[in-house]
Order: structure tokens, then sequence, then C-alpha cells
């Protein structure tokens, strides 16, 4: 899982930067795997320390958009404001295809990513693009495989039965099989 964590947040920003490339700016396009790949990081980092409101606190589950204040962004934003980010933007957009009253967007590159007035709220897409691009060829990538050690295995039963279905291509069975002499070498290793 952590190289597809790796694959998929890669093809995120790829997404993210053909979107705003060119003579017409998708924003809303950029902005939703931009908000999921900032997600994805405050899951893997969970546990780390990140000062909000002058205290020093942990990015916990179900506050994974506090990772907006870990160094690695080195953003300074207030509890509601990291709220405001999250409930304006990212629940609405993925969720319900909208973002709420008092969210905006602009394709902006320079400038902080983030501007807050009262519960307005606006995202300079270019420059969260840049911002999150940077995190990740920062980013330690080792936490991914500490995560994905701590998640259950639900569809490990399934993808055997699946691997003997007659609908798959030869390289898809090939993949199969790589991936499950990759399981086994991984199960020694813990042994």
């Amino acid at each position: 899982m952590a190289g597809m964590a790796a694959e998929v947040i890669t093809e995120y920003l790829r997404t993210c930067q053909f979107c705003l490339e060119g003579g017409e700016v998708l924003g809303y396009p950029a902005t939703l795997p931009l908000l999921c790949v900032t997600n994805a990081f405050g899951s893997y980092l969970k546990g780390e320390p990140v000062s909000i409101d002058g205290k020093v606190q942990e990015i916990k589950k179900g506050e994974p958009f506090r990772v907006l204040n870990h160094p690695l962004f080195g953003l300074q934003l207030k509890e509601k404001q990291i709220k405001l980010v999250e409930h304006s933007y990212r629940n609405s957009l993925s969720h319900n295809a909208i973002i709420k009253r008092g969210a905006f967007l602009l394709p902006g590159q320079a400038g902080a990513p983030f501007i807050f007035e009262g519960n307005a709220v606006l995202i300079r897409v270019g420059s969260f693009y840049n911002l999150v691009s940077r995190v990740w060829a920062q980013f330690p990538k080792e936490t991914i495989a500490q995560w994905e050690e701590k998640q259950p295995n639900y569809l490990w039963p399934k993808f055997w039965k699946l691997s003997k279905s007659p609908q798959l291509l030869p390289d898809e069975l090939a993949l199969m099989r790589a991936y499950k002499r990759w399981k086994k070498k991984k199960k020694k290793k813990k042994k």
C-alpha cells in the first residue's frame, strides 16, 4: 500500500499541475486532490506534534488537517482556520461537488495559499499546489509504510479469489502473482 500511496499522491499532483497549466485553469479539479493529499499527510503523520493557537498538540485521528501546521507545511493557522479549510472545501467539494458560501478559489501562484477574513476563506490554488508539491518532495516516505503496518488487511481473502478469475488478462495475472510474492516476502521479514 505504501507504494500505491506514493503513486496516487504523485498522480494527484500531476493532475493538479495539468489543471493549472495552459489557458484555462481548472480550479475545482485541482483543489480536491490537493486537499486529499493534505488529508493523507495528516493520516501518515498522526501523533506528530504541531503548534496550534500557541499550544503544542498532536495530529490525531479525525483531525488530519492539523498537518497544515506541521513544520513541513510551515503554516501557523488557528484551529478555527484549519476547520474552516476542511469544512468549506474538503468535505463539501468531495461529497457535494460544491464549496461552502464564503469560500473562494483563485488561480494565483504567489502569496500565501490561504486568506482568511472572518468566516470567509480563499485558496490560491497555484500557491497551494506549490506548497503541497514542496511538502511531498520533503515528505518522510517511511511514515507511509509505518502507517500501513497499523492498517487492517480487509481485502486479503477476497484478493486471492479474484486472482483465480478467468476474466483477468495475462498482465493482470502477472501483477497478482508479483503481489503474492511480495506479500510472502513481507510476512517472512516480520518473523
